[in-house]
């Protein structure tokens, strides 16, 4: 029974704001222990230590001095108890909003759990839509072509020029009897778009085959980026050389020359391979994301902001040692390359750990409603796993307390994404409370991924 006065008022984001008043006599209490213990630390004239008189020591240290020792010494017992007297487990550490004194009040802000209410999660539904074979073929050509195009090469050809064609020629340019342009090696490529020199210039090259000649009549208009903007003139042209683009083959030969494919047959195989796989991780995608999405709208959270941050803290470690493997010392020196602000790189990740709440929260509930356990020899062999990925020779030498908990909640949402994958797709799966204790396997990755980062994180803390 306690005998701390407390009021509370719920705040939205699941929080509470609680005031807890101590009663005087306790105060006093402390006042006399924190005296006694003055008393026999310090010393004070005509007095042996600790034999100092509580009134003494008042005077002589202060009663204001005194009472903000107190006052921070109970603030985490006032806690402990007013969590115990209230019956709660927040999921992270309340705040000290505010102290005052005569009579000494706390003003605290808790956290409450999160909490979700979850829709029928069971007649969700969610195509996955895989290519059909034509598909597959379709893209397949299309990367040929591509193939093609980046090894296309320059030939010389007897045929007439034609637009994005090399031009090689001499030139003459006369205005008003005066030559202003003339040179025996010029390239250009004729263009449909945007003309070179004057509007008539491109159009009367063309068709032009080596070895012609032609004089033509040209009127530099204002657009023109010759230096004889609105001047009529003539130009003389001598066409030395056409060289064209060509494509290669699409044969045997240039299979060996793009791949290790002994064939052309054997490359269209290999690019077919390619594109599935392309096409099914894409799709998988798809599905996780339309899943999701359809989850979300059945379901309403509440969560705290702390918990927020304490999932935000969590992404900005993984984050980090993600571009250590990258060769990047530090967060710092990265968000330094990117001209980016902590702060900035935190608000870009919120959102994904505002999601990653979310998913948890939904498939706990879900472990929850289907009454999904796990053996306790799928964890053990979890926690060999780990040890051994941790160097760990004797798996009885750990203590494995502080990551079992955090482990177990792992492995059933991780069975719980295998079952809302296999509802999704419209598979048939066993009725709530009947599903088999035993682990299957799940070709989903964050199924598999997500009890060995929950257990390195949890051993790391331990």
């Amino acid at each position: 029974m306690t005998d701390l006065k407390i009021t509370q008022q719920e705040l939205e984001n699941r929080q509470l704001r609680i005031t807890v008043e101590v009663p005087q006599q306790r105060v006093e209490r402390e006042m006399r222990k924190l005296a006694r213990d003055l008393a026999r630390r310090y010393r004070f004239p005509g007095f042996r230590p600790g034999k100092a008189p509580y009134h003494v020591v008042v005077a002589r240290v202060g009663r204001e001095e005194m009472l903000d020792q107190i006052v921070e010494g109970m603030a985490q017992d006032i806690y402990q108890e007013m969590l115990k007297t209230l019956d709660l487990e927040p999921p992270t550490p309340g705040s000290l909003l505010d102290v005052t004194r005569d009579p000494l009040v706390y003003e605290f802000e808790v956290p409450l759990p999160p909490r979700i209410e979850l829709g029928d999660y069971r007649s969700i539904r969610v195509p996955v839509e895989l290519p059909k074979e034509e598909d597959i073929q379709q893209l397949v050509d299309e990367q040929l072509e591509t193939m093609r195009e980046r090894h296309r090469s320059w030939q010389t050809v007897e045929e007439p020029v034609g637009y994005g064609d090399l031009v090689n020629l001499s030139i003459k340019v006369t205005i008003d009897d005066e030559v202003v342009l003339e040179n025996d090696d010029w390239d250009f490529m004729p263009s449909e778009d945007e003309y070179t020199l004057a509007p008539e210039f491109d159009s009367n090259i063309v068709g032009l085959k080596a070895g012609d000649k032609k004089t033509f009549a040209v009127h530099f208009d204002e657009k023109s980026n010759a230096a004889w903007r609105g001047k009529d003139g003539v130009v003389e042209v001598s066409i030395s050389e056409v060289q064209r683009q060509v494509l290669p083959e699409l044969d045997d030969d240039f299979a060996l020359m793009v791949s290790d494919a002994d064939s052309l047959e054997e490359l269209r195989e290999q690019l077919a391979g390619q594109q599935k796989a392309l096409s099914q991780a894409e799709a998988e995608e798809n599905f996780e994301r339309e899943l999701w999405e359809r989850v979300f709208e059945i379901a309403h959270f509440e969560f705290p902001d702390s918990v927020v941050d304490e999932e935000l803290e969590m992404l900005l470690r993984q984050q980090e040692e993600r571009i250590k493997n990258y060769g990047i010392e530090s967060l710092s020196e990265f968000l330094r390359l990117q001209n980016k602000s902590e702060e900035e790189f935190r608000a870009e990740l919120r959102p994904s750990a505002e999601e990653r709440i979310k998913q948890k929260l939904v498939l706990d509930e879900i472990a929850r409603r289907e009454g999904l356990q796990v053996p306790e020899s799928e964890v053990q062999e979890t926690l060999d796993a780990v040890a051994k990925d941790m160097d760990v020779d004797d798996t009885r030498k750990v203590d494995w307390n502080a990551a079992r908990e955090s482990l177990v909640a792992h492995l059933k949402r991780g069975k719980a994404l295998e079952l809302l994958y296999a509802i999704a797709r419209g598979e048939e799966v066993p009725a709530p409370g009947e599903h088999d204790d035993q682990a299957t396997e799940t070709s989903e990755p964050q199924a598999e991924a997500m009890p060995a980062e929950a257990a390195h994180e949890n051993l790391g803390e331990a």
